[in-house]
């Protein structure tokens, strides 16, 4: 069951994972694999609220 659980997750982090990517990419965001990114550029473009700012 352990083993279960832990593959749950595993495919739920991807799933999470890909979702936030796709969502910054339709902002206009990590399109360009030559460009670097800054925190600050990427909370602001996406508009992330103060209180998720924490978890980045």
């Amino acid at each position: 069951m352990f083993e279960d659980v832990r593959r749950f997750v595993i495919k739920l982090e991807q799933a999470v994972f890909c979702s936030m990517l796709h969502t910054l990419h339709q902002q206009g965001l990590l399109l360009d694999k030559a460009r670097g990114y800054g925190f600050d550029e990427i909370i602001s473009v996406s508009a992330t609220a103060p209180k998720y700012r924490a978890l980045a």
